[in-house]
């Protein structure tokens, strides 16, 4: 079974882009706590959620808890000075404050103990009246407003505050049937919540004191889950104890085959850090490793400063407690991987061999002993994004029935949606110094510089005119696609490459590979990333559309792909467009990572936009703009096309732009389709 994942939503969380994005990347159920909710947020609130979601809402009560009421800021109370507890709701100073409910003022006793805000403050209580206690601060401190207080000896409380009766009346009102129950102590106490809230809701009872340790049997008898919640249990229970605490309640409820949630201090550093400690990525993989059936983030996502980073934690490290079932592999654990990213693209099909550092040395000596094909620049090109997996699932220049499959069906022979042919020509003089199975040196053609070795599998002669027909849709060698294919030669030598180095002269500083960019992308923390492929200089307007884009898809970052034509190598292109595109970056799109793509072009334009948005996919790109923005050839028809090719779904207005959204990362309830 999949762990679920729930959020709990605040002020750093109560809004679209926020919901939005928590909903996209996998959460399983949205959670209201009443103990920071008023009375009349909740029914607005509920409704805000249900405009961007259609996941279940958990309403939180407050329970049988005892808060601090307002207070004034800043309030500082110094050992041995005396003060007033009141049941009356007034703003708090050094002199008194009020306890929530009224019932727990008139729960003291003489010389019982009240702890506020997990032991920040000690009280001893010396005089109690009916609503008013008289108090001698033990332990001085800070008092804040809607703290958490403990007595000791424990009060005895109603498990449903009449805030809590009031809001389970809206939210049943508005169809909501998930509830938490605080404090659960006995199974009686789950009995009155469903009695208010429906024989049809669903339970779950949250263990956080003494009492509902000891009657854990019975509450798991009566109770939908149970919820470890760690931060109020700890004020009941050594520190030192809980983590075994924690095993033996999962185990606990294991065993009665009841879902056990774990709650508090899960990733409390991603509250103000974007990345969390060790120590927190290792409590919460061990919780999951122990059976824990859910995890819950509360101030991470209430009330944090990176809501979405932290729930996407909690995904990822999810996602890897499943990946590990099927057993631990040394290999997959040593890569950095942002499973929020979307995956390669054909990466469920059986991976390429990668090279170890001895093969491709060895390789290196041995290259110029082998024979030898020179290719053009355009095809050295392809062969570096084949070596990087810019052109993944692609492992070597494809043969005669790959490209067959891919003009005529869209497809590869693996199934995996391709439309663009990448290859290898030979004349019929070049290819009969290539025999099948033999291992060759593919380096450029101008300066004989070792590009990679090609292992022989294939050699087929082909049909060039119907091949361009197919592809065109023309033979006549005026279109530069046929006139380039016509020339280069009509035999196909295909099979799998291994990469040395690039030979490409004009290599930009910005020119990434997968691996760069995705590492770039997980160094921000970016999982929603719009990409967009761009053949000129900055134009007035761009700024707009793509600002506008980011902010309307709620995503993290754009990466901006200057796509350079093979065919400019000796004009500079990338010299003269990357500053131009690095100052508006810089200075109006900071979200931004800039990219420098050569790019082979075939002058099949609905064709091409497919091919540079699958490398956008592979660069770890989870939408891509397409459109007239994209490059002057693509047409608003070519446009369509693309999108067609891609999926069903696609949200393009090609009059202007479109972003459309086909890349997922493959996680669990993501509602992007992913069609390639």
């Amino acid at each position: 079974m999949v762990p679920s994942i729930l959020c709990t939503l605040g002020p750093s969380s109560l809004n679209r882009k926020v919901i939005e994005r928590l909903d996209q990347c996998g959460v399983s159920a949205f959670r209201i706590n009443l103990s920071h909710t008023a009375l009349g947020d909740l029914e607005p609130a509920i409704s805000l959620i249900r405009q961007y979601t259609a996941k279940p809402i958990c309403i939180d009560t407050e329970g049988a808890q005892v808060r601090t009421g307002p207070m004034e800021a800043g309030v500082l109370v110094r050992e041995n000075q005396s003060l007033r507890l009141s049941a009356q709701l007034a703003i708090g100073n050094r002199q008194q404050f009020s306890l929530t409910p009224v019932e727990a003022v008139r729960a003291l006793r003489v010389g019982d103990m009240v702890s506020v805000d997990f032991d920040s403050v000690l009280l001893r209580a010396v005089a109690c009246r009916e609503d008013e206690v008289e108090a001698i601060v033990v332990v001085g401190g800070r008092v804040g407003s809607n703290k958490a207080v403990t007595f000791y000896p424990h009060a005895k409380l109603p498990p449903l505050s009449r805030k809590d009766i009031a809001a389970i009346e809206v939210a049943r009102r508005m169809g909501v049937r998930e509830y938490a129950l605080s404090f659960a102590n006995s199974a009686d106490d789950v009995r009155r919540l469903r009695d208010r809230a429906g024989a049809a809701a669903k339970i779950i009872a949250k263990i956080e004191s003494q009492d509902g340790v000891r009657n854990l049997t019975e509450i798991l008898e009566v109770a939908d889950a149970i919820l470890i919640d760690r931060g109020d249990l700890s004020r009941e229970v050594p520190l030192e104890n809980l983590p075994l605490l924690q095993k033996l309640i999962i185990r606990k409820a294991n065993s009665f085959g009841i879902p056990v949630y774990v709650a508090t201090n899960l990733l409390e550093s991603m509250v103000t850090q974007r990345k969390p400690t060790r120590a927190e990525v290792n409590d919460i993989a061990n919780t999951l490793l122990d059976g824990a059936a859910g995890l819950v983030l509360a101030a991470e996502t209430a009330i944090g400063e990176h809501p979405i980073s932290a729930a996407e934690m909690i995904v990822r490290i999810r996602d890897t407690y499943l990946q590990s079932l099927d057993g631990f592999h040394v290999d997959n654990l040593l890569k950095s991987s942002n499973t929020l990213l979307p995956r390669p693209h054909g990466s469920d099909l059986p991976a390429a061999s990668e090279s170890s550092e001895q093969r491709r040395a060895w390789l290196a000596k041995m290259i110029h002993h082998l024979p030898t094909l020179r290719i053009a620049r355009a095809a050295v090109v392809e062969i570096e994004q084949l070596g990087q997996r810019v052109l993944a699932p692609l492992t070597g220049p494809m043969g005669a029935a790959e490209i067959d499959s891919v003009i005529d069906r869209g497809q590869l022979l693996s199934g995996k949606s391709w439309v663009n042919p990448v290859f290898l020509q030979a004349t019929r003089e070049e290819a009969q110094a290539i025999p099948i199975g033999a291992t060759v040196c593919l380096c450029l053609r101008d300066t004989a510089e070792p590009v990679a070795a090609l292992h022989v599998v294939e050699k087929s002669v082909v049909d060039l005119e119907n091949l361009a027909c197919r592809w065109f849709g023309t033979a006549d060698d005026e279109h530069p696609g046929v006139r380039e294919l016509i020339a280069a030669g009509e035999v196909i030598v295909a099979g799998p490459i291994e990469w040395l180095t690039t030979a490409n002269p004009r290599r930009s500083a910005f020119l990434l590979s997968p691996a760069q960019a995705r590492m770039i992308f997980d160094f921000k923390g970016w999982s929603k990333v719009l990409g967009v492929n761009l053949a000129r200089a900055p134009r007035a307007g761009d700024e707009h559309t793509l600002a506008a884009a980011l902010s309307d898809r709620g995503a993290d970052g754009l990466l901006v792909n200057l796509v350079v034509s093979t065919t400019e190598f000796a004009d500079d292109a990338a010299d003269a467009l990357v500053p131009a595109w690095q100052e508006l970056l810089e200075t109006r799109l900071p979200q931004s990572v800039l990219n420098v793509f050569f790019h082979r072009p075939r002058y099949c334009p609905w064709r091409e936009e497919v091919h540079l948005a699958l490398c956008l996919k592979n660069f770890g790109c989870t939408h891509y703009i397409a459109g007239p923005l994209s490059a002057d050839d693509h047409s608003p028809g070519a446009v369509d096309a693309a999108s067609a090719a891609l999926a069903d779904n696609v949200l393009v207005n090609s009059s202007d732009f479109g972003i459309v959204p086909v890349f997922t990362h493959g996680g669990v309830n993501s509602h992007a389709s992913s069609p390639t």
